[in-house]
């Protein structure tokens, strides 16, 4: 082989392998990271003391799950859902500042560009004037058991079109029990002879109506019902707590849980009962389960209780289960899909669209 061959052979190795390296030094070009993790966060807020109730508080826990689900699949990597639970008011508005300062993915090194505060409760909206200055122009605030009169107070806010609520009629039910109730009533006026005794109805709540506004509708179809009988049917109210404890105390005894408060109404009722009296309706949130606890060992002839936010068991209470969790749970999925600030401002549901059921029968 002359050397002018050999020259030519190495020359061509040597551009070939110039030109491949210039090949692989475009390739190997590096690479912005994408960002990972989720940059769009809920954030739910629970009153002192209140999951665990196997009523409302646990429907709405259960719409979290929902959206965890949802986040593990078509959402993957793109929401984050989380919540607050203190045992007082002031430890719950305290982490609700702690999370409006801080913009920061806790787990990836990223912001949250977009977030929803949802409040388990209307008064909660009276907290938000603490910590709005600490919102983005991206945060948005969701109240739930609340109505136009809730969004007219809190318009003060400055959150504009930012500022939602949504709610769960219990009207037509609160209709279905007053009119039974009402014939029950007749069936022992006549059975125990009493054709001229103005008979009571109770109300078990669990903060008095001044210290709490309660948009579901009950006292108002109540009371319109029981107008029409003429002043035979005496309306008593009766709150087992109040805002002071968080609704964890007893309102007649401090020194007693809310949840036992609960049970004294439920052996009271029994006590009326015997004499004709065994109507009232009960919305004590966790405390239920006090209730609920008397009547497992008690029998449940002429006691007519109708509870609300609560599950149906063999205990023969009348139940309201509204569906707050699915309902949530919705309308986050369509928060999801829209820009900032374009959600309805009020979004209610009720028995005509399924969400809220009863175990009422129709008299």
């Amino acid at each position: 082989m002359t050397r002018k061959l050999i020259y030519l052979l190495l020359l061509t190795a040597t551009l070939f392998v110039g030109c491949k390296s210039d090949d692989d030094d475009e390739q190997q070009q590096p690479v912005t990271p994408t960002v990972k993790g989720a940059t769009t966060q809920v954030m739910v807020v629970f009153a002192p003391g209140q999951l665990g109730d196997n009523g409302y508080a646990d429907r709405v826990m259960g719409g979290i799950h929902t959206l965890e689900q949802l986040s593990s699949s078509d959402f993957a990597d793109s929401l984050d859902v989380n919540f607050i639970a203190e045992q007082t008011f002031d430890e719950t508005i305290t982490s609700i500042k702690a999370w409006a300062a801080n913009i920061k993915n806790p787990f990836y090194d990223a912001n949250y560009t977009r977030r929803l505060l949802v409040l388990t409760e209307s008064y909660m909206l009276g907290w938000i004037a603490e910590v709005k200055d600490l919102l983005g122009q991206d945060d948005e605030l969701l109240v739930l058991k609340a109505n136009e009169e809730d969004l007219a107070t809190g318009s003060d806010l400055g959150l504009g079109n930012r500022l939602h609520a949504m709610n769960i009629s219990a009207a037509e039910a609160a209709r279905k029990y007053a009119r039974f109730v009402l014939q029950k009533m007749d069936d022992n006026r006549w059975q125990l002879d009493i054709s001229g005794e103005v008979m009571q109805f109770w109300n078990f709540r669990l903060y008095p109506d001044y210290e709490m506004a309660y948009r579901d509708s009950i006292f108002e179809v109540l009371d319109e019902e029981f107008m029409n009988t003429d002043g035979m049917v005496d309306m008593v109210n009766n709150p087992v707590s109040s805002m002071e404890s968080a609704g964890l105390l007893s309102a007649e005894n401090p020194e007693e849980s809310s949840m036992q408060a609960a049970y004294d109404a439920a052996d009271n009722m029994m006590f009326l009962s015997n004499i004709g009296f065994g109507f009232c309706f009960v919305d004590l949130g966790s405390a239920n389960m006090g209730y609920d606890y008397f009547l497992l060992n008690q029998g449940q002839d002429d006691y007519y209780s109708l509870m609300l936010d609560a599950r149906q068991n063999f205990l023969g209470r009348f139940v309201v289960d509204r569906r707050f969790g699915m309902a949530l749970a919705n309308w986050t999925k369509q928060w999801l899909l829209q820009q900032t600030g374009e959600m309805p401002v009020m979004t209610l549901h009720g028995e005509w669209d399924g969400y809220c059921q009863d175990t009422v029968p129709v008299e």
